[in-house]
């Protein structure tokens, strides 16, 4: 099974717990270029999707794996249905989980959400989008209450969760949106 991880910019940590498939079949974890343990050019003409398809068959045929189980979660998702479109006869099955198949739709579904924070969360998220500052105390503090309500709601979170929260949005890597986002 290759995992094909969301973001983007989000290291494929958070989908460890899925190594308990592998009594079942080989699991493989790979970062994406631009997060993890990939390399992180400066060159944003790299970002595309076309790319990162091509990434993913690189990856595949380096494993000598005829075909192969995708697993694509949020942005991932996409990735594996253009990846699935152009290579076809490579995919044995495939499962979209917490797809993220429209990234305006993605966008609205997030605000809304959002409304759900505290009064102080909704004001320091709308500071960090309106100075392009998203290094203050007082947004990492309102992210943080987003993702505990909507991304794990566990506590502690398991380990394999510690370090991509870490790297969340470290990376020029907002192509969806056409958004440059260095943050």
């Amino acid at each position: 099974m290759l995992t094909i991880h969301g973001g983007p910019g989000v290291p494929h940590n958070y989908l460890e717990t899925l190594e308990i498939l592998e009594d079942e079949r080989p699991v493989v974890f790979y970062d994406q270029l631009g997060c993890g343990k990939s390399e992180r050019p400066s060159d944003t003409s790299l970002w595309r999707i076309e790319r990162f398809v091509e990434e993913i068959e690189l990856f595949r045929s380096e494993l000598t794996y005829p075909e192969s189980h995708l697993l694509g979660q949020s942005w991932g998702t996409i990735l594996a249905c253009e990846y699935a479109l152009k290579y076809p006869q490579t995919v044995r099955s495939m499962v979209l989980s917490g797809p993220a198949m429209s990234i305006s739709r993605f966008e609205s579904d997030a605000r809304g959400l959002m409304e759900t924070l505290s009064v102080e969360s909704k004001e320091a998220i709308n500071r960090a989008e309106k100075s392009g500052n998203f290094n203050r105390e007082d947004y990492r503090e309102a992210v943080s209450e987003f993702y505990g309500k909507f991304v794990c709601r566990m506590e502690p979170w398991p380990e394999c969760m510690n370090e991509p929260s870490q790297a969340w949005g470290k990376t020029s890597t907002t192509i969806c949106t056409g958004r440059a986002n260095s943050q």
